[in-house]
C-alpha cells in the first residue's frame, strides 16, 4: 500500500511538473502568436499585456495587466488580470488566426475590471467579473441570423462582485448633479443565467440575482418564441416573477432638482405573472393575462430647500396641507389578475393629512377595455385632517356638489363600465 501512494504521488509531481514546464513553453508560443496577430492587426481590436501564463492541464490562459482598445485608439477596458479558459484546439486557433470558426466553450475571469465605454476615463468599475458561454456558436452576424437564428442550445453566465460607477467619471462637472445618487451606490454582488433553447423555443433568464447597497432583488424570465429567423421571430408567452426589498433606510438626491431629496425607511415588492400575445393585427386578443402583485412601502419623506419652501408652502395651503405633510406613512398594494378577474384587496395609503382604503373587482375584457365591467369598487378616504376638509367643501361649493359621505368619511363607491361608471351619491 505504502508504494501505491508513493508511485501515485510521484505520478501526480511529474503531472505538475510536466504541466509547469509545457505551460512555459506555451505561454511563450501563445505569445509569440498573439504578438504576431497584434503587429499584423488581425484582431477585432488593439490589446497588450506584461505577462502571460499557460495551464495546459486545464486549458487556461492568464493575462496580466490587460489593456484593451479599438482600432480607432480609443480604450475598451484595462484589468489586473483576465482568465481565459477555453478548449485548447479553439484557443490555439483564436491565437494563430485573430478568429474562430465555431466557439464551444469560453469562461472570462477579470480581476479589479475598468469599462471605459466610449469614454477618455473609466466609466465602471468591477472588483471581479466572471462571464461563461457554453453552447455551439458559428460566427453569427446580422445577415446569417435574418437567415437563421442558432439551432443548437445556448447558454451565458454572467457574475460580478463590487460593481459601481467609478468616482473618477461621476465627479466630472457634466456629470456632477448624478454624483450624490451614485457616488456610495453599487451591486455589491450579480448574476444571472441566460438560457437559449431552439429544440423548446424557450429564452430563459433564471439565477437572477443582485445585491445592492440599498436593495436585494431576485427572478425569473421565461419567453416562448415562435420562427427561425430574426425576420419571423416572435414571442408567443411571457411568465415572470420577481422578488425586491430595500436594505434600511434609502436616500435618494433628485439630480434634477437641486436640494431636493427623499429616503424610504423599508420597501417591498413581489411579483408574478404570465401573459401570450395575440396576432400582428390584434396583440390584444387570447391574451390571456394573469399577475400578482405585492408591494408595501414605508416612511417615504421629502426634504424641501429652504428657499424653496416658503413657495411651496402657498401652493400647498390651497389644499389644506404644508411640506410637512409630504410624506406617505404606508402604501400598501395587492391585487392579482385570472381568468380575466381583477381584484385589489387590502390596498391602502397613509399620510398624514389623511388615509384610504381600497377593495375592488373588475371583470377585464381585453378587447375592449373600455366595456370592462366595475363588479365592486370602494374607496374610503378617513382621518381627513381639518385643512383639507376645508378645501373639499370649497370644491363641493365650486361643482355645486357634494361628496358621498358615512359619517366624517368619504366613500366611493362604483359600478357600471370603465367606460360609463357610476359613482354612488353622485350624478352627472
Amino acid at each position: 500500500m505504502r508504494k501505491i501512494f508513493i508511485t501515485v504521488g510521484v505520478l501526480i509531481a511529474i503531472t505538475l511538473l510536466g504541466n509547469f514546464v509545457y505551460g512555459i513553453q506555451l505561454a511563450q508560443k501563445v505569445d509569440e502568436n498573439l504578438k504576431l496577430g497584434i503587429d499584423k492587426g488581425v484582431f477585432p481590436f488593439e490589446f497588450s499585456y506584461t505577462k502571460l501564463r499557460v495551464n495546459p492541464l486545464f486549458s487556461e490562459f492568464t493575462f496580466y495587466n490587460l489593456d484593451v482598445k479599438s482600432k480607432e485608439k480609443e480604450q475598451i477596458l484595462q484589468a489586473d488580470k483576465l482568465g481565459v479558459n477555453m478548449k485548447y484546439k479553439e484557443a490555439l486557433e483564436l491565437s494563430q488566426n485573430g478568429k474562430l470558426e465555431k466557439l464551444t466553450f469560453l469562461n472570462l475571469k477579470f480581476d479589479e475590471l475598468d469599462l471605459y465605454m466610449g469614454e477618455t476615463i473609466a466609466v465602471m468599475e468591477a472588483e471581479k467579473l466572471n462571464l461563461e458561454f457554453d453552447g455551439s456558436l458559428d460566427q453569427f452576424n446580422k445577415e446569417t441570423l435574418m437567415a437563421q437564428l442558432p439551432t443548437e442550445k445556448q447558454e451565458l453566465y454572467f457574475d460580478v462582485k463590487n460593481l459601481r460607477m467609478s468616482s473618477d467619471f461621476i465627479n466630472q462637472d457634466k456629470f456632477k448633479m448624478y454624483a450624490a445618487m451614485y457616488a456610495d451606490k453599487e451591486i455589491t454582488s450579480g448574476k444571472c443565467r441566460l438560457l437559449f433553447n431552439p429544440d423548446t423555443h424557450h429564452i430563459t433568464l433564471n439565477e437572477m440575482e443582485f445585491l445592492t447597497s440599498d436593495y436585494d432583488m431576485e427572478g425569473e424570465f421565461d419567453m416562448e418564441y415562435e420562427g427561425l429567423k430574426i425576420d419571423d421571430f416572435k414571442p408567443k408567452s411571457i411568465a415572470f416573477n420577481s422578488a425586491s426589498h430595500s436594505n434600511g433606510t434609502v436616500s435618494i438626491e433628485n439630480p434634477m432638482l437641486s436640494g431636493f431629496k427623499y429616503s424610504i425607511d423599508s420597501f417591498e415588492n413581489d411579483m408574478s405573472g404570465k401573459f401570450k400575445f395575440g396576432s400582428e393585427d390584434n396583440p390584444m386578443e387570447g391574451m390571456e393575462p394573469e399577475f400578482d402583485i405585492h408591494m408595501d412601502l414605508k416612511g417615504m419623506s421629502f426634504e424641501v430647500p429652504e428657499e424653496q419652501k416658503v413657495q411651496l408652502n402657498a401652493q400647498l395651503s390651497m389644499v389644506g396641507l404644508t411640506t410637512d405633510d409630504l410624506k406617505i406613512n404606508e402604501f400598501l398594494v395587492n391585487s392579482h389578475l385570472k381568468d380575466g378577474k381583477l381584484t385589489v384587496e387590502d390596498t391602502r395609503i397613509l399620510l398624514p393629512a389623511f388615509k384610504a382604503n381600497l377593495l375592488a373587482d373588475l371583470n377585464m375584457k381585453f378587447n375592449a377595455p373600455n366595456e370592462s365591467e366595475i363588479e365592486a369598487f370602494n374607496l374610503k378616504i378617513s382621518d381627513i385632517n381639518p385643512g383639507v376638509k376645508n378645501s373639499l367643501q370649497n370644491i363641493e361649493q365650486m361643482l355645486g356638489f357634494t361628496f358621498p359621505m358615512e359619517g366624517d368619511d368619504i366613500v366611493f363607491e362604483v359600478k357600471g363600465s370603465l367606460a360609463n361608471p357610476q359613482v354612488k351619491g353622485i350624478h352627472y
